[in-house]
């Protein structure tokens, strides 16, 4: 909590948008997004789902619980967001919020668990093709990266 007893709440974007080819060049249909996001919203309520900040240095360790989500939504340009509250109770929550104030990139990354694709390759090998995602088993947290 902050010194005045409040807690940090904001709503962080990801680089997903329903529809829309990502960075990766998959692409989540917003029917797909919908499902994944009413189980993950429903598990929340239930029980807090914590999340960490990323450190591209040490992509093994997820590292300690920073923020809760307490939901994911889509909102009026079709990306998928993340409403998070920062443990400021706790010191890598501090880190987190001091981190966030200073970045000028703030993103969230969510950990999917999606059924294994094979590509394959076609004609010209140069050339990636967007991949439809057409499930997504659930999202399992919530991570943020800074930078």
């Amino acid at each position: 909590m902050g010194p005045d007893g409040s807690r940090t709440k904001m709503t962080i974007a990801t680089g997903i948008i329903a529809d829309e080819p990502t960075a990766n060049l998959n692409i989540y249909p917003r029917e797909v997004l919908n499902r994944a996001i009413i189980q993950f919203n429903h598990r929340a309520r239930k029980r807090p789902v914590r999340g960490s900040e990323i450190d591209p240095l040490k992509i093994d360790n997820l590292g300690d619980p920073s923020f809760i989500t307490h939901k994911l939504l889509i909102n009026e340009s079709g990306m998928l967001c993340a409403d998070i509250e920062i443990l400021e109770d706790t010191p890598v929550g501090k880190e987190l919020l001091k981190k966030i104030h200073k970045s000028e990139r703030v993103v969230a990354r969510p950990v999917m668990c999606v059924p294994a694709y094979v590509d394959i390759i076609k004609g010209d090998k140069t050339k990636i093709d967007p991949l439809e995602i057409t499930d997504i088993h659930s999202i399992v947290r919530v991570q943020v990266e800074c930078g």
